[in-house]
């Protein structure tokens, strides 16, 4: 069985340089963050210690969670007892455990796949579940999705 499928992200604070995109979607935390004197934002990495080879993760993990901590769209953000280079630290411990059978390979097929997979007659949900991403054919998904598409659409408008 491959191993479980998950998302997540640590707390996300729009940044001054968020696109257009992050800028609607604000919560009433993420607009008055600052305004709650609890929060602050720094700089510079070494202000939190923060350094890719602290990382505990295959080196392909590590990069994959350096680059999310890195992201210009999100504020980096401190308090008192926490900041955004620990909580990456933290969640990558969550995404990368071999004890909980978590790891950068041979994770279940994500959510987003699940769709295209179930509804294009690649499997069932059975076999989706016992399938790793990895054994996926992506690439046939994907036309067979296009296919499904254009099929429905055919349907719908030769009524």
């Amino acid at each position: 069985m491959p191993k479980e499928h998950m998302v997540s992200f640590p707390l996300f604070i729009t940044g001054e340089q968020s696109d257009v995109l992050f800028k609607g979607a604000q919560s009433e935390f993420d607009r008055t963050w600052k305004e709650s004197g609890l929060f602050s934002e720094y700089t510079h990495d070494h202000e939190v210690g923060a350094k890719m080879s602290d990382i505990n993760a295959p080196r392909e993990a590590q990069e994959y969670i350096w680059n999310q901590y890195s992201t210009m769209t999100s504020a980096r953000w401190k308090h008192d007892g926490f900041n955004w280079w620990t909580a990456h630290l933290e969640w990558g411990k969550t995404l990368f455990d071999p004890e909980k059978n978590r790891g950068w390979d041979g994770g279940g097929i994500g959510s987003w796949w699940f769709h295209h997979y179930h509804t294009t007659g690649m499997g069932t949900y059975e076999d989706l579940i016992q399938t790793p991403e990895a054994n996926i054919d992506i690439n046939e998904m994907m036309d067979r999705t296009e296919e499904f598409i254009e099929d429905y659409k055919w349907k719908k408008l030769s009524l």
